[in-house]
């Protein structure tokens, strides 16, 4: 085993917490070294057929080193993003900043639920500057052919007829090339200048965000921060997976797993420069764990013996993301709504969805505490899908579609046996 590299700081994981803190570290002169378990995606790089797909999960033991972990409790399941970029490579893109008045400090001891430790005024500058990095935009619904995105067009006459606020909120994703008009699919000047060295697109509406998107038209953190952070002089090293973590000379000596089988294909500068070495160590004096709710607790928990000054407490109180997903289909206009012709016997036209049109949330109802049935706020947002999964969703209605083209089957197979031609 080759001698401890040392650093300034060693961040483990490239996610929302780990991407930030790597910039900035590296932005103010310290040597900084980001240790990222899963691969790193470029733009074309993320799965699409069946055969690959099946080999995106993480799972190490099995040979697998793909994008999606999949984390299952006794009362409570998880998806969480493998790959650098962490779970921006996977997140719907929204960058709603969080209510001033949910900002509640309860009594836990009187059973309370929550207390925050900051205010929205406290998280106001550093909301700013996100935003700046970020470059969030608003669904450009003033013009074609974004104005008629037919879930969206749905979800606000749904809003509008239960008298309830409806906006589209601002999505770390590109629209519009330079200084332009949006437009699908556009080439992006100068954004091959990211750690891929890769040129981008602007969104072509194709409902992709959650499974990667090959355009690279998500503002995701490899964009972003990470390249901030590489630009600075921090080393990115993919394909290591932080094991063991301890107190040692004035610092933080954290063991990693390099994934040796993982590595081919990548680029030399986002890969640790020893190709050989299964098990690595680095040093630094700062120690970020970034690595999820569940990696940098479930590696604190499995160091405790290295690390006696943790809380009693670590593991516990935490919770998953406050999101209900629901699946609509089948949906019709009212028989008393005039404005379009009748698609069924009852007066009712269709409402056609087109999930794979758009990014994945384009959206969203807020529903305050007066108007919540639970007395708290929240927001109702349209959801998209790839089109592969409307293909999924329409086999359950083959047997009812072969039904309906029974009588034109008939007379076609009548016309073919009389010799009648077209």
């Amino acid at each position: 085993m080759t001698d401890v590299e040392r650093f300034d700081a060693v961040v483990v994981g490239s996610g929302f917490g780990g991407a930030v803190a790597a910039a900035r570290l590296a932005g103010a002169g310290l040597s900084v070294v980001v240790l990222e378990r899963g691969q790193p995606y470029a733009p074309g790089a993320f799965a699409r057929t069946p055969r690959h797909l099946r080999a995106s999960f993480w799972d190490p033991p099995a040979g697998l080193h793909g994008m999606y972990d999949v984390w299952s409790f006794d009362h409570s399941a998880a998806l969480v993003a493998s790959g650098l970029g962490g779970g921006s490579l996977i997140y719907s893109n929204v960058m709603l900043r969080k209510s001033a008045d949910t900002f509640v400090r309860e009594n836990l001891r009187d059973g309370g639920d929550e207390s925050w430790p900051v205010t929205r005024a406290d998280l106001d500058r550093h909301y700013d500057e996100v935003q700046r990095v970020q470059r969030p935009r608003r669904y450009p619904v003033a013009q074609e052919p974004y104005a008629s995105t037919p879930r969206a067009v749905e979800l606000r006459e749904a809003a509008e007829r239960l008298d309830l606020p409806v906006e589209h909120p601002p999505l770390a994703v590109t629209f519009a090339a330079d200084d332009g008009p949006p437009a699908p699919g556009r080439p992006i000047a100068g954004s091959e200048d990211n750690v891929h060295g890769r040129p981008r697109l602007t969104c072509r509406l194709c409902g992709e965000c959650n499974i990667g998107c090959n355009d690279g038209a998500k503002n995701t953190l490899d964009f972003t921060y990470l390249s901030d952070a590489w630009r600075a002089g921090a080393r990115l090293r993919c394909c290591c997976e932080a094991r063991s973590v301890r107190w040692r000379d004035g610092g933080y000596e954290v063991g990693y797993r390099q994934h040796l089988a993982a590595r081919g294909g990548h680029p030399a500068h986002l890969l640790d420069p020893v190709v050989d070495e299964a098990d690595r160590r680095v040093h630094g004096r700062l120690l970020v764990l970034a690595a999820g709710t569940f990696g940098s607790t479930r590696l604190l928990l499995a160091n405790r013996a290295a690390l006696p000054g943790l809380s009693p407490a670590l593991g516990t109180r935490y919770s998953s993301n406050g999101d209900v997903l629901m699946f609509v289909r089948n949906c019709r206009r009212a028989a008393e709504d005039g404005r379009a012709a009748a698609d069924d016997e009852n007066g009712r036209r269709w409402r056609h969805l087109d999930p794979s049109r758009g990014p994945v949330i384009t959206t969203a109802v807020h529903v305050d505490d007066e108007q919540s049935p639970s007395g708290r706020e929240h927001w109702v947002q349209d959801a998209g899908a790839p089109a592969f999964t409307e293909w999924m969703w329409q086999m359950l209605e083959l047997p009812e579609d072969m039904w309906a083209l029974r009588r034109t089957a008939w007379r076609r197979l009548r016309e073919r046996l009389s010799r009648r031609r077209d």
